[in-house]
């Protein structure tokens, strides 16, 4: 017996069996859900700014000067500097909020019900700002440029609803 585990080949194989094997639940990469809300971001960004020059050319009652952005009440200094500040507290009270988890060593969560994975705080926080993106994008900046997806959507599904209703009264 002793020969048979000798062999070069056999060895290395007992060895890498030897070790128990540790079962970890994966944890949501906070590297991706950064870069969603990056993206988030930036597409809220673009479309604020679509919107507010639909807002601004549509708008007959307030004298405006002949380009969008500077004096002509479209779009101003004080509306980029509140994207900035956007962006620091969209960078900030994560890192803060992890700096808290590491530091008194709070467990990540598990909801089994929406996913196998386990969240951290950190996460479900920048979770929070995205969701919060995307109604800025799809409630806020894409109606005022004549798209109302949640609109259309909801017209979509009371007319299915509708024909379902007129198929089962034939």
């Amino acid at each position: 017996m002793k020969e048979f585990l000798a062999h070069p080949i056999i060895k290395p194989i007992s060895l890498s069996v030897i070790p128990p094997s540790i079962a970890i639940a994966p944890v949501v990469s906070l590297e991706a859900v950064v870069w969603i809300l990056v993206w988030l971001f930036l597409v809220d960004l673009v479309t604020g700014l679509l919107a507010s020059y639909f807002v601004w050319s549509e708008d007959k009652k307030t004298p405006k000067g002949k380009y969008f952005f500077g004096q002509s009440g479209g779009f101003s200094s004080d509306k980029f500097k509140k994207c900035f500040i956007k962006g620091i507290i969209y960078g900030a009270f994560p890192l803060i909020v992890l700096k808290f988890q590491q530091t008194f060593l709070i467990k990540n969560m598990s909801f089994s019900a929406i996913t196998d994975s386990q969240i951290d705080i950190t996460t479900i926080c920048i979770l929070v700002f995205c969701a919060n993106e995307m109604f800025s994008i799809f409630w806020e900046n894409l109606p005022k440029c004549g798209l109302n997806l949640p609109k259309g959507i909801r017209n979509l599904i009371v007319g299915v609803k509708e024909v379902a209703n007129e198929v089962k009264e034939e």
